[in-house]
């Protein structure tokens, strides 16, 4: 039964025929015996998975595979002539005959390419290990959720071949090796995926960031800071990645449909919008932040222009005076405890049950920097649109 290799050129079932009459080639020495077969293994590399371009040795591979080519015809030739002299009543081809001058002149020659293949060939096997990434492709180490999401979205995932375990979206990402937390990395880890370009995020990642460059690891750190930041990293990624034109089209479509979301909602009333993204202390956001941008752009508004800084400690005094009529709690407590709150009760969003937690709207959404705030702020939107229709 033929293989798809053999679908894919014929003439390997012809090669594999020929490795038991070279091993009868009692007139071949050693080392041209192993470099005959080993170029009709590599024939059938070639013909098949080609897996020396892995290591970038493809140029180089090729250049033995032509020498060997020309080789193998000639031996090939002689295996045939060889077997037709056979059949008449001659004697045996001594070892001073042609294939022994043709065999010396070519030997120095095929000693050293034969070397050359097995060093390459023992790589290979030794270097090998199961990675997500395509052959001749970089190896991106992922340790931002952020910049996972938008290397999935420019159609980049198979190159990824580490991430942290905040890494989950796509659901595919999951299969990826983990090379520790976000805030923990693990860089021996690291190093054992032989990454072309490591992908960090600033402050708790800047130290990671710092070894990774010491040790020679090229690194991209991706922080944006507002909206716009977020069209701009993608991009840079994309340029980085050599995806320049899919990262246009995806921030084109980004743009659009916040331009859309915006024209829908210019004439209608704004709720006050308290998100509280940490319970003990208690921090929240400021408009200074993407996540405070995405609150205004679905058509809400932030109750805080301004704080200390763009994710920041609150007093539970001020958000009683902001008096928001909706409230999104992404800090993990619950609604009893919040109804329980010292002097919160005066708050129109618990008056009114315009309370919202993790399982109304993602967080994942509107906390990270990528291409998924589109669906964020239209979930925002729905939740604008239900208070308008809900309270008097």
């Amino acid at each position: 039964m033929s293989t798809s290799a053999d679908v894919f050129d014929p003439g390997l079932r012809s090669d594999r025929l020929m490795i038991n009459q070279v091993l009868q080639l009692r007139y071949l020495c050693t080392w041209d015996r192993v470099s005959l077969l080993l170029h009709l293994c590599c024939h059938q590399f070639h013909a098949s998975l080609q897996v020396f371009q892995i290591f970038g040795f493809s140029f180089l591979f090729c250049k033995v595979y032509q020498q060997l080519s020309l080789t193998r015809i000639s031996i090939l030739k002689l295996i045939t002539d060889r077997g037709n002299e056979q059949e008449k009543p001659t004697r045996i081809i001594p070892s001073s005959s042609l294939v022994e001058k043709y065999l010396s002149s070519k030997g120095t020659l095929m000693r050293k390419l034969a070397i050359l293949m097995i060093t390459i060939l023992a790589l290979t096997i030794l270097a090998g290990c199961p990675s997500n990434s395509a052959p001749g492709k970089d190896r991106y180490v992922v340790l931002s959720p952020e910049v996972a999401e938008i290397l999935a979205s420019l159609g980049l995932e198979s190159r990824i071949v580490g991430l942290t375990t905040e890494c989950t979206y796509p659901t595919s990402l999951r299969m990826i090796h983990k090379v520790g937390a976000f805030g923990a990395v693990k860089l021996e880890d690291v190093l054992a995926l032989k990454p072309s370009i490591v992908f960090t995020t600033a402050l708790e990642q800047d130290g990671i960031a710092q070894d990774l460059s010491r040790l020679g690891i090229r690194v991209e750190s991706v922080y944006p800071k507002s909206v716009n930041d977020i069209f701009l990293e993608i991009e840079r990624i994309g340029r980085i990645t050599g995806s320049d034109d899919k990262a246009a089209e995806l921030t084109a479509s980004m743009k659009q449909s916040i331009h859309e979301i915006q024209i829908r909602n210019s004439s209608k009333i704004k709720p006050d919008v308290y998100l509280e993204i940490y319970r003990d202390p208690l921090m929240s956001v400021s408009d200074k932040s993407f996540v405070g941008e995405l609150i205004e752009i679905a058509g809400g508004n932030n109750v805080f222009d301004t704080l200390e800084r763009d994710y920041s400690r609150v007093n539970p005094e001020t958000v009683i005076a902001a008096k928001p009529d909706i409230m999104i709690c992404f800090s993990q407590d619950n609604l009893p405890n919040i109804l329980s709150r010292k002097g919160w009760q005066v708050i129109p969003a618990l008056q009114d049950s315009m309370i919202f937690f993790e399982d109304s709207i993602d967080p994942d959404l509107i906390q990270r920097a990528g291409p998924r705030i589109i669906e964020g702020i239209m979930a925002l939107e729905k939740i604008y649109e239900h208070w308008r229709t809900s309270t008097p």
